[in-house]
């Protein structure tokens, strides 16, 4: 029964059940503080002491209800706009506005630490976050993996650390795609995309660059594991031209260049290998440097084959029936032995009546010269012929 408060005028005795009943409330307001039904204001700075149990909670709120927006305890501006309450395991936004973010504020002029919006938004470092998580700032992960989805069976997309080998991970249970979005919003063009088959696609242009001092370090470097147990023929690298009934035959070369010093490029053409200059639109052919040449037949040519040539002016003789021959000596240069010569006849003026005999041939061949003969017989008249020469060795 609460307390009934009485005034008493002056001269009034005062009764024993007054005495005892006034000493009963204030017995019961020493033991309960603050214990009546129905709601009381409570104004001016409330000064909650911690008792000397550390487990017990300074100041403790009970209620009966568990909705997850019943608030327990409430915290509101006095024009009853926003405010935040302590309800059922959840920290809530209240107040008239529907709309009211809440927000975790730490001390000095940064913006708020994390603010919830009110359509699912959070935001950290950010008052408007635009997505379910916006973040404003460096964002630390130490020794976490991020999960872009886990699917059935363990199908992980992540980015990780990889503590061991200090490496940043990348991981699609399908492979990974890199690109860009320059061509339509939420549209990733694939520019390198690593499959779950172990292939490798890279849609462009590839330049690969390598700043080393030693000449040691390979720039591109195509390999096979040393753990594959089968020999035999494999592709390594392969130039391949996609096949359209509308398209031409296509060229495709290999260029190497250094700066302004060289180009050469080797074109793969149906006939076989083009060297050429390194100008795509040019078909100057270059040489050729090897210690040895293995030709389909199996034989090798180790050495450079060297062919020289030319023409002798061999003027008028006669047969006069009988042999006649007329000697020119030539020179040539540059070969390590005898060469070959063949003779040709290139024209010949004669008597029109008359038998034609002519024969040329080499004669006295040496590595630096030889004797052109030229020989006719019968009663062959010669006004003038002349000759070709050519010289084939090493």
């Amino acid at each position: 029964m609460a307390y009934n408060h009485q005034d008493k005028q002056s001269g009034q005795l005062i009764r024993a059940a007054d005495w005892n009943e006034m000493s009963r409330e204030v017995a019961r307001l020493d033991e309960a503080k603050v214990n009546r039904a129905g709601g009381d204001t409570i104004k001016g700075p409330l000064n909650v002491t911690a008792g000397a149990d550390a487990a017990q909670a300074s100041l403790k709120v009970s209620a009966t209800t568990n909705g997850p927006k019943a608030p327990l305890a409430e915290f509101r501006h006095s024009n009853q706009t926003q405010g935040v309450s302590i309800g059922y395991a959840s920290i809530l936004a209240t107040g008239s506005n529907p709309n009211q973010p809440l927000a975790i504020a730490a001390r000095g002029t940064d913006p708020l630490t994390l603010n919830a919006e009110s359509g699912g938004n959070v935001g950290i470092g950010t008052t408007n976050p635009q997505n379910k998580l916006q973040v404003e700032g460096n964002l630390h992960l130490n020794g976490n993996s991020l999960y872009l989805r886990k699917g059935p069976a363990d199908q992980f997309h992540l980015v990780r650390w990889q503590e061991t080998s200090d490496r940043v991970e990348i991981g699609g249970f399908s492979g990974v795609t890199l690109g860009h979005t320059r061509d339509g919003a939420n549209v990733i063009k694939p520019v390198l995309q690593v499959r779950s088959d172990q292939q490798v696609e890279v849609s462009g242009s590839l330049t690969v660059q390598l700043d080393a001092a030693t000449r040691n370090v390979p720039i591109l470097q195509v390999r096979r594991s040393a753990a594959a147990r089968e020999d035999g023929k494999f592709v390594f690298l392969e130039l391949f031209q996609e096949y359209a009934a509308a398209l031409g035959e296509v060229y495709p070369s290999i260029r190497f260049h250094h700066g302004n010093r060289y180009w050469r490029r080797i074109e793969g053409r149906s006939d076989g290998f083009h060297f050429k200059d390194g100008d795509i639109n040019s078909d100057g052919l270059t040489g050729l440097v090897a210690s040895s040449l293995r030709f389909g037949d199996g034989t090798t040519q180790s050495t450079a084959v060297r062919v020289q040539g030319g023409y002798v002016d061999i003027g008028a003789f006669r047969g006069n029936n009988q042999v006649s021959q007329v000697r020119r000596a030539i020179s040539y240069a540059g070969f390590t032995e005898a060469p070959s010569v063949i003779v040709s006849i290139v024209a010949i003026d004669s008597e029109r009546g008359n038998n034609l005999r002519f024969h040329g041939f080499a004669e006295s061949v040496t590595r630096t010269g030889c004797t052109i003969v030229a020989q006719t017989w019968a009663d062959t008249i010669i006004y003038g012929s002349w000759v070709s020469w050519i010289a084939i060795g090493r």
